[in-house]
Parts: C-alpha cells; sequence; structure tokens
C-alpha cells in the first residue's frame, strides 16, 4: 500500500473514515461530510490489492480509496475496498499506518442493526483500551457484551488495540438490507459535537423520510395483494 503523496501533515490529527456495511452508514457519512465540509483531497491510496475501478462524481475522476482534509481532520474515503484475503492484508497495512504516521486517534462510523434496539437512542460505542471519553461520549452507552462487529471496523479496531492506540467506532442503529441516510445522519449529529463542526443533516433526513415512505407503500403494496388473491 502506497500513499501519494506520502507527506502528508498527519502530526496530532484526527483521522475519521467509515465503510459499507449496514445501511451503508459509514460509507454514506463520510461521502457526506466530506461534501458538505468542502473537503479538499491531499492524497490517493494506491495498491494492487484494491479493486481495478473507478467513478466520475461531479465531472471528477474518483480512484477507489483517497484521503481528504477539512477543519484540520483527515478523511479517508473508501469507495470501494478489497474483498476476500486480499481484505485482511490491505486493512492491515492501512491500520499500521494510521497508527505509526503520526495521527492521535481513530475514529470509525458504522452501522447496528436496527432491529437490536432497545432504547431511544440512536447508537453504540465501541472504543480500544487507549482511548479517552469525553464530551458527548461521557455518557454514551457501550455495545452490548457478545454483540459481533465484523469487516474493516472490527480489524482496525483490533489492531489499534494491539499496538495501544486510542481508537473508537461510532455504530448508529440503521436499517438492514437498503441504504439508511438516517442512521447516517445520527451518527454525523455524534461526530458534529465530538469534532466541534456545524453539519447540516436535514438534506439526509429528508432522504431517509422519503426511502421510509417508499419500504412502507411497498410493504403496503405488498399485503394488499396478498389479501385480494386469498379466498375463503
Amino acid at each position: 500500500m502506497k500513499i501519494n503523496p506520502d507527506a502528508i501533515d498527519n502530526k496530532d490529527k484526527i483521522i475519521v473514515t467509515g465503510f459499507h456495511g449496514i445501511g451503508t452508514t459509514g460509507y454514506w457519512a463520510i461521502k457526506y461530510l466530506i461534501e458538505k465540509l468542502n473537503a479538499k483531497r491531499i492524497a490517493i491510496i494506491d495498491s494492487e490489492q484494491l479493486a481495478p475501478v473507478s467513478i466520475c462524481r461531479s465531472g471528477k475522476l474518483l480512484t477507489p480509496c483517497e484521503i481528504y482534509e477539512a477543519n484540520n481532520i483527515i478523511f479517508l474515503r473508501a469507495e470501494s475496498f478489497p474483498q476476500n484475503i486480499n481484505e485482511l492484508s490491505f486493512f492491515r497495512e492501512l491500520a499500521e499506518w494510521i497508527t505509526t504516521s503520526g495521527f492521535k486517534e481513530l475514529i470509525m462510523i458504522g452501522g447496528l442493526d436496527s432491529t437490536l434496539k432497545t432504547d431511544d437512542t440512536t447508537f453504540r460505542l465501541v472504543t480500544t483500551s487507549k482511548f479517552e471519553a469525553k464530551g458527548v461520549l461521557n455518557d454514551a452507552i457501550k455495545l452490548e457484551d457478545d454483540r459481533l462487529i465484523v469487516g474493516p471496523v472490527a480489524l482496525l479496531l483490533n489492531y489499534s488495540e494491539v499496538v495501544d492506540f486510542q481508537a473508537s467506532a461510532i455504530l448508529s442503529y440503521a436499517a438492514t438490507g437498503r441504504l439508511d441516510p438516517r442512521g447516517a445522519a445520527n451518527a454525523l449529529n455524534v461526530l458534529s459535537k465530538i469534532l466541534d463542526l456545524t453539519i447540516d443533516v436535514e438534506p439526509l433526513v429528508k432522504e431517509a423520510e422519503l426511502l421510509e415512505l417508499e419500504v412502507a407503500g411497498t410493504k403496503s403494496e405488498i399485503e394488499r395483494s396478498i389479501n385480494d388473491n386469498i379466498y375463503t
């Protein structure tokens, strides 16, 4: 894995990232942050393990993994990433770079199955032993015992724990099986307080409401179709 250019000023900065997963929460939150904060791309991650894909957005070419900066905060956007055996190797290299290149803290955003929700809170917190809670996270509820974390978030947390690095994951409740902008909005509400950012999440909330109405309408149509075909 190579960072191009590699002369990034990471000294004592926080790096924030998220990945595709439940509700696409982490990826969507990072994408939204970069757009709303008008973050500047400062580097591209290159690796033979990354998928040979690229995306055009707003007239610009986006590569699979890129690094942005805004408000003296570093953001890692993962448009796509390796699968299967390459995933482990790639994210171990990424974890090593994050924990040895001068960053003081890693914050991740992820999704948590909303069917596990038992109260009116919007997220659960997972941290490494080195992590020191402050501000809004002082009273945050930790993820319940024996809940399984999988994928890049788990790997980065595990590596950070091994090397005694300060890392945390904000796991926002989200719908499984579909994009859930509300999950991203709830995570960003927490993150904005941690990092003292002003982030308007109203567009995400409105998009979530439209999706929820669409899902409810589809469910209603299915139920009506079933009822119409039942003869007694």
